[in-house]
């Protein structure tokens, strides 16, 4: 008993055992691994308690499945389905308002032409010449009032393309409708304009250049045809061929008041008379008669 109590008061008066670097680094690492597994483990508890699985895979991308995907593709089709005939009422409800516009410069154009003129209208050769007047006459050519320039031999700017030559309307685009589904869109003679050749231009609204009388409108002065036809067209979009005839459903006439009038062609009256081809002869004559009714065809 007595030894027992030496050794114990001697391992107590025994001084402090250093312990070396790699012993207390090895007591650190151990205590980091303990703190991390207790992390892990509540973390864990968490996760299940709250509902939450666990990842497995940190790193896996997820993507749609095909049967998403199709789900995704028809939805899609179907809005545009849905979208697709509003849009395209809208666009053709900018052409007509855009070609109203044109019609409207025109108008201004030809009013100040009017009055420099002696109250004449701008002249056309396709209005021809009766016999009595020229010696040899000339037939009227009205389904190729829509030409702005003549080609070939006695080449020169004809009927609206005068308002043009004369700087009125300094703007070739105006001449064009953008409604136009014929032959003579304005990229087809966009550098004829400035340099003109030999070659015809055409434009996509159709002068009248006759009256209700088979003559030439600038033999008349503007006044007289004002008081004689007070709803008198003066020009509307083309009427060469059916083609020509941008809008389908109507078209924008101005009158000689220079209004701007949509005249709706429900009925079609106005496309079946005109030709087919540049080479037929449509009833003109009806169908400016038509389009001079006010309202005729709203």
């Amino acid at each position: 008993m007595d030894r027992l109590r030496v050794i114990v008061i001697s391992e107590r008066n025994s001084p402090p055992v250093v312990k070396g670097p790699a012993i207390v680094a090895r007591k650190s690492e151990n205590h980091d691994r303990t703190a991390t597994a207790l992390e892990s483990h509540r973390d864990s508890r968490l996760r299940c308690h709250s509902g939450i699985r666990p990842l497995r895979n940190q790193s896996h991308n997820y993507g749609f499945s095909l049967i998403e995907l199709l789900i995704v593709l028809s939805v899609a089709s179907l809005l545009l389905g849905l979208l697709m005939p509003g849009l395209q009422r809208m666009r053709k409800a900018g052409w007509q308002v855009a070609c109203a516009s044109n019609e409207h410069q025109m108008g201004i154009a030809m009013s100040l032409y009017v009055d420099e003129y002696g109250e004449h209208m701008p002249y056309t050769w396709f209005a021809g010449t009766p016999a009595e007047e020229g010696g040899w006459g000339r037939k009227p050519e009205p389904g190729k009032m829509m030409t702005v320039y003549r080609g070939g031999q006695y080449s020169w700017w004809d009927g609206l393309g005068l308002l043009f030559a004369e700087r009125y309307n300094k703007d070739p685009q105006a001449f064009y409708c953008p409604a136009h589904r014929g032959g003579h869109p304005y990229s087809r003679y966009e550098t004829q304009w400035n340099v003109p050749d030999s070659h015809s231009i055409v434009g996509n609204y159709h002068y009248r250049g006759l009256s209700g009388e088979l003559k030439p409108t600038h033999r008349y002065k503007g006044e007289y045809l004002r008081r004689r036809w007070p709803n008198m067209v003066l020009m509307t979009d083309g009427l060469q061929t059916k083609s020509d005839f941008s809008h389908q459903n109507g078209t924008n006439v101005l009158r000689i008041d220079l209004s701007v009038d949509w005249f709706r062609d429900a009925n079609e009256n106005i496309y079946n008379r005109l030709p087919d081809s540049g080479d037929e002869n449509g009833d003109f004559g009806q169908v400016w008669a038509l389009l001079d009714k006010k309202n005729g065809g709203r």
